[in-house]
């Protein structure tokens, strides 16, 4: 359904669709790790497919000044399940994950990203050590953004608290979401 909408409604765009045949048993980092040879040379927006948000925040990640961000919903109110962050004095990102105290952190992550060719060049040797040498093909892709932030790269994050933004996990949270869609549009 999706590549059959995406195809439809851009035509002119041209789609590489990756599948991943280990799905159930592997996480995004490793769905990530396949799109290398796509990825490698150029810029990547990441963007996990099960969340609905407003198109400004692309429009924001876009128009940051950093090369290299993601969108960050900072808000105080966190629970154990969010991606959530830490921020070093200088603004980026110090820490990413789910196991980061809540009651540090400084928001949520809601999972796009923005990154330049040097950064991504850099995370799929993360990858590839990840998931080649170590195997790490059940995590999540934040643990190889953790890395790369280890050493000494930098993701600043573009505050995004103002946009509607959904994860869809459940059937109720679909319900939900097209009640969000239907009050957008």
């Amino acid at each position: 359904m999706i590549e059959d909408f995406l195809t439809q409604k851009y035509p002119k765009l041209n789609f590489n669709f990756i599948y991943n045949e280990k799905y159930d048993s592997t996480n995004n980092i490793y769905s990530l790790w396949l799109a290398k040879s796509g990825m490698i040379g150029n810029e990547m927006l990441l963007m996990d497919s099960d969340i609905i948000f407003d198109s400004r925040i692309i429009e924001q990640l876009i128009s940051s000044k950093y090369e290299n961000n993601l969108a960050l919903r900072f808000i105080d109110n966190l629970s154990e399940e969010e991606i959530k962050c830490l921020l070093n004095s200088n603004g980026s990102i110090k820490a990413i994950g789910k196991l980061i105290n809540p009651h540090e952190a400084v928001g949520e992550s809601i999972g796009i990203e923005k990154f330049s060719k040097e950064f991504v060049f850099h995370l799929y040797e993360i990858l590839d050590r990840k998931i080649l040498d170590k195997k790490e093909v059940n995590i999540f892709y934040e643990a190889a953004f953790q890395d790369a932030i280890n050493s000494g790269a930098q993701i600043f994050p573009v505050d995004v608290k103002d946009f509607k933004c959904m994860e869809i996990d459940t059937v109720e949270d679909f319900d939900t979401a097209a009640l969000v869609v239907k009050y957008l549009y």
